[in-house]
């Protein structure tokens, strides 16, 4: 069952319908599983019916979480047939249900349970009204931010910012003090969210109190970018006047999103800075807002480097731009570097014409390699044809698409991925549906031979972090992450990407977030929830792992099914949530 569910496939629901009548809870609990991951609306009503006679109060949470995840009207009836459960883990799970199908026919009911005994039905009650979108709602969650428990103000400060309530969010202005450095960082990325003058303020504020936790910094001075206030201005550039640290790069980001005279001047100092990830941001900032006369010195750049980040940064920030450069964007398919080449034919495909359609498909043929680099790069080469339309094959008819031999090789490739969007393309344009090719394995004959869950010690100049491997849920990509860890390879990479009070993710040999081992495996979704401290694995797509994973700050019901759960924090927590980005993985150890 829980195969079928991985398999995400539609048609599976009728073959795993009739087993929710199994006696046995073990095959339920699969059922209820798989039935999730497929996320069959049709699904919902015998869903629901099984779940009325349900006796294990654990199975009855795992398949209200399943009924959150299929969407509908059945389903919303469902789950919300819990709010009123006498017991608080089922009601909280019927709140992060309406919230994972972003319902907001029930919203009502939710604000009632924002009073609720439960800390934790408390904060899933907020989740879901941030989820539903709907702004009227907000002023409800005001009497949370004087909560007892810090999870229910975190929540209900991040719902406030979501929904786009101003004056709810600066109702919750005394947060930014607030002794949980979690709910200061939601509450200061509330204040960039509702922006104006007295968000700005209170951020400028706020980053004058004397504190040594620079997470929370960080927050701060993002959000002052955010609030598109001009007062913010003065702040920032006496950071970037300083000497360079954590800040530096958010500050840079920050100051280049406030209007008025001035950013451009500030990104030029660091055009030549030694950290990578500076530099490429001071060249993509520049290219993104510079006035159309000015930025012929960022062209000029990308030919005269041979520098990859700042090549990158060029072209994601003019294909940001309103009205992007295609002709350079089209010269620009020229280049070896595929994270370039992937940003610059989408955004051909969004801007483009007909005219950019020979380039797309020069795109797409001169990179036939196995690499998952060279699979990206058909990839959005394929599907910014697609978005073209036109001649070919858009407007053609479904004899002269099935001949097309680009398509025809699509369908055919090394990479799924491509396989998938061809195959899709050729369904929508009533051709007769041509299933791709079975996925290729890179695994070696024996890769799982003898796999155990073991544990990874991760060295950081911070501190340890251990970490309990779950290869029952996940044998494949616990053991490509221990074979990767017992070659070195994680050795000297950095924490890429963090986002406070969210994940903080690593694992990129590039050290952008476009690297990988040259290679994908399959996702294994398992029931594993991410709670705070769990470990992922990241994609840019299904089955699109390699050496890329992230661990969890806070609980994130989200992505619960939908990436690959492979390992739990048991030490070290107070070094995930201290990390910064660009902070090194000095080693990481596997043991048994």
């Amino acid at each position: 069952m829980k195969t079928l569910g991985r398999l995400q496939n539609e048609d599976h629901t009728a073959l795993i319908v009739p087993a929710l009548n199994d006696t046995n809870t073990t095959v339920r609990s699969a059922v209820y599983f798989a039935l999730g991951q497929i996320g069959d609306e049709r699904a919902a009503v015998p869903l629901a019916a099984r779940l009325r006679r349900e006796a294990s109060l654990r199975l009855l949470n795992e398949g209200v979480k399943a009924l959150g995840k299929m969407g509908g009207t059945a389903a919303s009836a469902g789950s919300a047939s819990y709010l009123k459960h006498e017991h608080p883990l089922i009601r909280a799970e019927a709140c992060y249900a309406l919230g994972r199908m972003e319902d907001s026919t029930q919203t009502a009911q939710l604000v009632a349970l924002l009073g609720d005994e439960s800390d934790d039905v408390r904060a899933a009650a907020a989740y879901a009204i941030e989820k539903s979108g709907q702004e009227e709602f907000a002023s409800g969650l005001a009497p949370l931010f004087r909560d007892e428990s810090p999870v229910v103000r975190e929540f209900a400060i991040r719902a406030a910012g979501k929904l786009g309530d101003a004056s709810t969010v600066l109702a919750g202005s005394h947060l930014l003090r607030d002794e949980s450095w979690r709910v200061r960082v939601n509450s200061a990325r509330a204040m960039g969210e509702v922006g104006g003058p007295d968000a700005a303020a209170a951020l400028v504020e706020a980053l004058t109190i004397p504190t040594d936790h620079m997470i929370t910094r960080v927050t701060i001075v993002q959000a002052l970018g955010a609030t598109g206030e001009q007062a913010a201005r003065p702040a920032l550039e006496r950071i970037l006047l300083g000497e360079a640290g954590p800040l530096t790069l958010p500050a840079l980001r920050a100051i280049a999103r406030l209007p008025g005279e001035g950013s451009i001047e500030q990104l030029r100092v660091f055009h030549d800075a030694e950290n990578a990830a500076i530099r490429e941001a001071a060249w993509e900032e520049g290219a993104r807002i510079a006035e159309r006369e000015e930025y012929a010195a960022h062209l000029a750049q990308f030919w005269n480097t041979d520098d990859a980040r700042v090549k990158k940064g060029i072209v994601a920030g003019l294909a940001a731009r309103e009205r992007p450069p295609l002709d350079f964007l089209v010269s620009a398919l020229d280049v070896k570097d595929a994270p370039t080449l992937v940003l610059a034919a989408d955004a051909i495909g969004e801007h483009g014409g007909p005219g950019e359609r020979e380039a797309l498909q020069r795109l797409y043929w001169s990179h036939p390699g196995a690499t998952t680099e060279d699979g990206e790069v058909r990839l959005v080469a394929l599907s910014a044809l697609i978005a073209l339309g036109g001649d070919p094959p858009g407007d053609r008819d479904p004899g002269a698409i099935e001949r097309d031999s680009l398509f025809q090789a699509a369908l055919l490739d090394t990479d799924e991925r491509v396989r998938r969007e061809a195959s899709s393309f050729f369904t929508d344009h009533g051709v007769k549906f041509v299933p791709p090719a079975a996925a290729d394995t890179l695994l070696s004959p024996g890769f799982l031979a003898g796999i155990e869950s073991g544990t990874a010690t991760i060295e950081t100049e911070r501190g340890t972090i251990r970490v309990e491997l779950l290869a029952e849920e996940a044998p494949v990509t616990v053991r490509n992450f221990m074979k990767l860890a017992s070659e070195g390879y994680y050795d000297g990479l950095v924490f890429h990407r963090v986002v406070p009070n969210f994940v903080i993710q690593a694992g990129c040999p590039r050290g952008d977030g476009w690297g990988d081992p040259g290679y994908s495996i399959r996702c294994e979704y398992n029931p594993v929830r991410y709670d705070r401290y769990v470990m992922g694995m990241a994609l840019s797509g299904k089955d699109t792992g390699g050496s890329q994973w992230f661990i969890t700050q806070t609980p994130q019901p989200h992505l619960d099914g939908r990436y690959t759960v492979f390992g739990r924090v048991i030490d070290g927590f107070d070094v995930v949530d201290q990390t910064l980005q660009g902070d090194p993985i000095m080693a990481i150890r596997v043991e048994p």
